[in-house]
């Protein structure tokens, strides 16, 4: 492993470390918990909605569209976090 990658890997779990950290903090709690409950909201609205309704496209696109942020967020949280921990393996294996 080179200096580069080492500097890499490094990054990728201090990233992790600042991610697990923010989510202790109240905004960090605050918006994780405003993510799982938009999702669980839009994902109720999509269920009800008749996407094919003439007046009903545009709340279903809006419904889709508030899932998807907060499905995003989530996402990269999860991404960074899994990442952090396989560069952290990697320094740890030396590979």
């Amino acid at each position: 492993m080179d200096d580069e990658q080492i500097r890499v890997y490094m990054e990728e779990h201090r990233l992790a470390e600042n991610v697990r950290e923010f989510l202790r903090t109240p905004v960090g709690e605050y918006l994780l918990g405003r993510a799982e409950i938009d999702m669980h909201e839009a994902k109720e609205e999509l269920v009800r909605i008749n996407p094919h309704g003439w007046f009903s496209r545009r709340k279903y696109a809006a419904a889709k569209a508030r899932y998807e942020v907060a499905a995003s967020f989530l996402r990269w949280l999860n991404e960074a976090l899994v990442n952090g921990d396989v560069a952290l393996a990697q320094l740890e294996d030396g590979d």
